[in-house]
């Protein structure tokens, strides 16, 4: 391909033989300073403020049903949880002390997305568009009496970088605000976080966006919020059923439980079609291979020939490229191309992108190009990458494995 089928790297500096661009898009989002907050605006909640007591005693009645989540929710993962585990997710972040700590005894976590970004010419004229899943992740944790749980939720207002908290009205105690983090000054995570405490349980919600420095429109901002408040409702209806510590009294009540509400459809976005060029009397076969899909190491630099062994194990908490190298022997000039990228664990999506450009081959020769991303796992166990490529309706797949210990 021409110099201009070059993509940005994280130092800002450019490199010819990459596909469209090198994005850090991480299951496990790396926190990274600095942080920026802002106040979420108020707005008039529904009412279903729960204030009755609750005494959870295992993390599966912590479990949100589907119906908790907004129409267009895919899950990436639920799972009960140690303190251990809460430890190592993004919702630790906001406390100054780990869940262990607090004395955190079981809770519940899920996680998946709701709702795309847009972004016009991310990187033009490479990139026309680029379409970004919205975050949705909810944990559930539960402690030893309702004055453990008030600890665990006045630690969140001690973190010294967070002085924006805004009060909201679930729960026994609730606040929320919004985030921004600044990642290696070439993107930025746009986000919204709600904590409740009601009983012995602490509740904290999270929807969130990586751009590539991309101000969040108002529809996405909107999102985030009707991500939050549907999630909330759910939560506040599963506490609703659990029984509060039991207390001797004359005549019994027997407990009610309160009907699910399955949230109204959202519509579902549907991407634009690709420009299509007009014919010509002549027209250029599209011709490529799908060389190699592989993990590498962060920040490695593209290896077109694959000398390089690619990963096939590493530790929890490394952070890995997962590329695709693509031979283009032949297309026309400024043919579409779609690469998309599934990584999956135990069949389920943990992280998917789609991302589009046009090609602009050198003459007379193939090229070899990568695409990649960024990404942290958040668990152990065996993770495949599927890589799919789509230039001018011809599409082909290949896909690597990684294990993580």
């Amino acid at each position: 391909m021409a110099a201009r089928m070059t993509v940005r790297r994280l130092n800002h500096s450019y490199a010819k033989d990459e596909l469209s661009m090198n994005r850090l898009r991480a299951i496990t989002v790396i926190a990274l300073i600095p942080l920026v907050l802002f106040t979420v605006p108020r707005a008039a909640h529904p009412a279903w403020a729960q204030t009755a007591a609750v005494d959870v005693q295992s993390a599966s009645q912590l479990q949100l049903p589907d119906s908790a989540f907004p129409s267009d929710y895919t899950s990436a993962g639920s799972l009960a949880m140690a303190a251990a585990d809460a430890d190592n997710t993004d919702f630790s972040f906001f406390h100054v002390r780990s869940y262990s700590a607090l004395g955190m005894r079981g809770g519940w976590s899920q996680v998946g997305h709701a709702g795309t970004f847009r972004e016009d010419n991310p990187f033009p004229p490479l990139v026309t568009v680029a379409y970004i899943d919205i975050r949705l992740a909810y944990m559930g944790t539960y402690y030893a009496d309702e004055v453990a749980a008030r600890n665990a939720f006045a630690d969140i207002t001690t973190k010294p970088k967070l002085t924006t908290w805004q009060l909201c009205t679930q729960g026994e105690q609730c606040l929320q605000t919004g985030y921004s983090v600044n990642v290696l000054g070439v993107q930025t995570l746009y986000g919204r976080v709600r904590v409740i405490q009601q009983g012995n349980v602490l509740v904290e919600i999270l929807s969130d966006v990586l751009t590539d420095n991309f101000p969040l429109d108002p529809a996405t901002n909107s999102k985030t919020i009707s991500n939050i408040d549907a999630v909330t409702q759910g939560a506040v209806q599963v506490l609703s059923t659990v029984s509060p510590p039991s207390t001797p009294t004359s005549t019994p009540v027997p407990a009610t439980s309160t009907p699910v509400n399955t949230p109204t459809p959202l519509p579902t976005f549907t991407p634009p079609p690709l420009p299509t060029r007009p014919p010509t009397v002549t027209p250029i076969p599209v011709d490529f291979t799908l060389l190699s899909a592989r993990t590498e190491v962060f920040g490695a630099h593209a290896d077109t020939k694959l000398k390089r062994a690619p990963l096939r194990q590493v530790p929890l908490g490394t952070i890995v490229y997962s590329s695709l190298y693509v031979e283009v022997r032949s297309a026309p000039d400024g043919a579409s191309a779609q690469a998309d990228v599934r990584i999956t664990l135990h069949g389920k999506t943990v992280f998917h992108r789609t991302m589009q450009t046009h090609l602009h081959l050198t003459p007379g020769a193939p090229d070899v190009f990568r695409d990649h991303i960024s990404f942290r796992p958040a668990h152990t166990g065996s993770y495949r990458e599927t890589w799919q490529v789509t230039i001018g309706g011809q599409s082909e797949q290949k896909s690597a494995t990684l294990r993580v210990t």
